[in-house]
């Protein structure tokens, strides 16, 4: 009984560490995307990736080895994605580095497709 007790607590646990709600996401304006996507030469970063939209936002995370993600979210009317997908259904890499493949702009910022 309370091996039992404990598997399920533990994957309790483990499901609520795991799990990412559209809660979970930071809301950042268009103005700080410059100071959100930034050149990072840590070893430990493994990068910006777009998660999808929903009607409102569009949704990011970076990601860490060591640390937990960072993860946010822009108003739609803040940042032209030149091709989007649903929340939650996949994710893309992206970076502040040009690539000739543009990922999205607004007035402050471009961001690239990863090649």
């Amino acid at each position: 009984m309370k091996k039992t007790v404990f598997l399920v607590m533990l994957l309790a646990v483990l499901i609520g560490t795991t799990s990412c709600g559209t809660s979970d996401y930071k809301i950042i304006n268009s103005s700080d995307v410059k100071h959100t996507f930034i050149l990072n030469s840590s070893k430990s970063f493994r990068g910006y990736f777009y998660k999808g939209s929903d009607q409102d936002y569009h949704y990011f995370a970076s990601k860490w080895d060591f640390e937990s993600d960072n993860l946010f979210k822009m108003k739609k009317e803040d940042l032209k994605i030149e091709s989007t997908y649903q929340f939650g259904k996949k994710e893309t890499e992206i970076d502040i580095i040009a690539t000739d493949k543009l990922f999205a702009k607004n007035e402050f910022y471009q961001l690239y497709y990863i090649q």
